[in-house]
C-alpha cells in the first residue's frame, strides 16, 4: 500500500494524473523508467502492474519508455541519457546506481527512486523530507537489514566466526562495506570478509576462489546481479548448501531452496544453516 501511494505522488509530482482526459496518443505523458535488470524480470512488471491498479495504463492514459542495463551497471549512465532524450514528463528507477545515472542525466525531468539508500537519497533530493532538488523516491534500510542477517546468520549457527560478504564492487550501495557492519560485526564475535563479483559474468571463478578458502558463513547481499539474478543466486546457493555453509541473503527468492527461513519484512531475508529445512517466519 506504501508502495502505491508513492508511485501515485511520484507521478502526481510529474503532474500526471490517471483521471486527466484520455489525449491523443502523440500528447500521451511519457513515463521513462530505468532498470538494472533483464526485460521481464525484476521490479518493471511488479512496478507496471501497480500502474494499472492505480489507473495508469500504457498506451491508453500514459506512454512507457524503458530501458534495461540486463544487470550491467555500468550502462546505466548511457541508458538514462536515452531516455532523457525521449523527453519523458517523469523517471522512475529502483537501485542506487540509477538512481545516480539518472541525477547526471537531467536536473530538470522529476526523477522517482527507490529504494535507494539513505545517504544517496539525502544527496540527491537535498532534504529527504521535502526535496530540494528534481529527486523524490524512498530508501531501502539495507545496512539495518544487513545488520539483522548477520544476527540472524549467528543465531542459527553459533558456531560461525568468518562471513564473507559477497557483493557487487559496481554498486555504490556497498561502497563502504565491510566497515559499515563492523560494529555490529564486532558484538557478534565476526570476522567479515569481502569478496567482488559481478554477477554471471565471474561467479563461477569468484566461487572457485572461495573453496579453498577459510571461511565458515556467506552472506549474498541484495544487489539485482547477485541475489537479484536468478542463475547467479541458485549457483551462490548450491555452492553453500553443498559445502554445508550457513547462508543468508535479503531475498524472499531463495526460499524455495533447501528449506530455508525467510524474515518477514519489506525486505524478506532467508537463511540456512548447514543443511536444515526450518520452516519458520518471524516479523
Amino acid at each position: 500500500m506504501k508502495r502505491r501511494v508513492l508511485l501515485l505522488s511520484g507521478l502526481c509530482f510529474a503532474g500526471i494524473s490517471p483521471k486527466a482526459p484520455a489525449p491523443r496518443a502523440a500528447e500521451l505523458p511519457r513515463l521513462a523508467i530505468l532498470s538494472p535488470d533483464f526485460a521481464g524480470r525484476g521490479a518493471v512488471p511488479l512496478f507496471l502492474e501497480a500502474l494499472r491498479d492505480l489507473g495508469y495504463v500504457d498506451g491508453r492514459n500514459i506512454r512507457v519508455d524503458t530501458r534495461f542495463a540486463e544487470n550491467r551497471l555500468d550502462l546505466l549512465p548511457a541508458l538514462a541519457e536515452e531516455l532523457v532524450k525521449t523527453r519523458p514528463d517523469v523517471i522512475y528507477t529502483y537501485n542506487t546506481a540509477g538512481a545516480l545515472a539518472s541525477t547526471r542525466a537531467t536536473t530538470s525531468i522529476p526523477i522517482v527512486a527507490g529504494p535507494v539508500g539513505e545517504q544517496t537519497m539525502e544527496l540527491l533530493a537535498g532534504n529527504f523530507a521535502q526535496p530540494v532538488a528534481n529527486v523524490t523516491g524512498f530508501i531501502s534500510p539495507a545496512k539495518h537489514a544487513d545488520e539483522k542477517l548477520l544476527q540472524l546468520l549467528k543465531e542459527a549457527a553459533p558456531n560461525v566466526s568468518r562471513i564473507v560478504l559477497l557483493l557487487n564492487p559496481d554498486n555504490p550501495v556497498w561502497r563502504d562495506y565491510p566497515a559499515a557492519l563492523s560494529a555490529a560485526a564486532d558484538q557478534l564475535g565476526l570476522v567479515l570478509i569481502r569478496v567482488d563479483s559481478r554477477g554471471a559474468a565471474d561467479i563461477d571463478r569468484v566461487l572457485g576462489h572461495l573453496a579453498s578458502g577459510a571461511i565458515d558463513g556467506l552472506q549474498l547481499m541484495g544487489d539485482s546481479t547477485l541475489a537479484g539474478d536468478q542463475g547467479v543466486r541458485a549457483r551462490v546457493i548450491e555452492f553453500a548448501y553443498e559445502r554445508r555453509l550457513p547462508s543468508a541473503s535479503a531475498t524472499s527468492n531463495a526460499t524455495l531452496l533447501h528449506g530455508m527461513a525467510a524474515y518477514c519484512s519489506s525486505a524478506p531475508i532467508w537463511i540456512t544453516s548447514s543443511g536444515a529445512r526450518p520452516n519458520m517466519c518471524t516479523a
